[in-house]
């Protein structure tokens, strides 16, 4: 998980610490996001019909 290095790097690049903790948070949302709808698509029904 890249989590603890986004904030320090996000405080080295842009030198706010609220725009670090934007950046941890953004990615945080995305990859919870992300990680259902993965989720979702993997886990639907695939119906084969072999005729």
């Amino acid at each position: 998980m890249p989590g603890p290095a986004l904030m320090p790097a996000g405080l080295a690049r842009t030198g706010s610490a609220a725009a670090a903790a934007a950046l941890l948070a953004g990615s945080t949302v995305a990859a919870a996001v992300g990680g259902r709808l993965l989720g979702a698509f993997l886990d639907r029904p695939v119906w084969y019909c072999d005729a």
